[in-house]
């Protein structure tokens, strides 16, 4: 008796999940028409920044880099620089012994840092901006980490010679800085052949900065201001309305860890989508990737 109760019971879930899948099946044949918009009335914009990508932190990071390059040159420049520094202080000899390192430090922790979030947010910047970056080889089917192995952005190049040089700036400053001791006094040795590639270093990230500020500035995540995607959920809310197959996008693509074939025929876009047809929200808007 119990075998049949749960036999009935059994087929009454199936039946109900198959009028769902059809019920499912027949709203989502008739949802085949979306339009882009922007954020409506009383809808939260569209303007999530990572505190590193900020205007007021790449400015900050593009004057700290700047002011860091200058005061090297200066040091190489002023007509004492062919001889030593002589230093009689002990808080001098500190400052100069441990300072090169700790701005070092500090220099290679903040490149890096920022590079994280904005190769973090490229993906969803890619997605929500409307041009040729929105293809599916720039957003869904590019490869981003652990560095730029598809044609994302132009700076790709830079950003990988950056992430190398960086990874040696610590070790690189003691052969520009060299600290000797002279009896009761230290004698501070400034490697002028050494520091002219440390001044190119911080010059060229304190302009990357500034044209990463004016890029960003001209852009959008797509990410609601009060939301930060930080784990595999919130990826997968934004495509809970996407109803592309992405095998079948693959196989079209001929995608490989090395993509040897370009897809121009989908293009995607992160942000506020109006639908065509009645829906079960009252205004038809729905938030996600299309």
């Amino acid at each position: 008796m119990q075998q049949l109760r749960r036999r009935h019971t059994a087929n009454h879930y199936d039946e109900v999940e198959d009028e769902i899948y059809e019920t499912t099946q027949s709203w989502a044949q008739q949802e085949q028409r979306y339009e882009p918009i922007g954020p409506p009335k009383g809808y939260p914009a569209l303007d999530f920044c990572p505190a590193m990508l900020k205007p007021t932190a790449t400015i900050t990071m593009s004057i700290f880099y700047a002011g860091v390059a200058a005061a090297m040159a200066v040091a190489i420049l002023v007509p004492d620089s062919r001889g030593p520094y002589l230093i009689r202080k002990d808080s001098y000899y500190f400052a100069a012994s441990y300072g090169p390192g700790l701005v070092a430090a500090i220099s290679s922790f903040l490149y890096r840092i920022t590079i994280q979030e904005f190769l973090r947010m490229l993906p969803y910047i890619n997605t929500s901006n409307e041009s040729r970056s929105s293809k599916a080889h720039r957003t869904l089917l590019a490869m981003y980490w652990p560095i730029f192995y598809d044609k994302n952005t132009s700076g790709k190049m830079t950003i990988f010679a950056l992430n190398i040089t960086t990874s040696f700036l610590l070790a690189y400053k003691a052969a520009v800085f060299e600290v000797v001791s002279a009896g009761t006094t230290w004698n501070l040795y400034i490697h002028t052949t050494a520091a002219v590639p440390l001044i190119a270093y911080y010059t060229v990230v304190a302009v990357m900065m500034v044209y990463l500020t004016c890029w960003l500035s001209t852009k959008s995540t797509g990410l609601r201001s009060e939301w930060d995607p930080q784990c595999i959920a919130d990826i997968m809310a934004l495509f809970c309305h996407f109803d592309v197959d992405l095998d079948n996008v693959k196989t079209n693509t001929g995608y490989l860890p090395y993509p040897a074939r370009i897809c121009e025929e989908y293009s995607y876009r992160l942000g506020y989508w109006k639908r065509d047809i009645k829906c079960r929200r009252k205004d038809g808007v729905i938030y996600c990737s299309q």
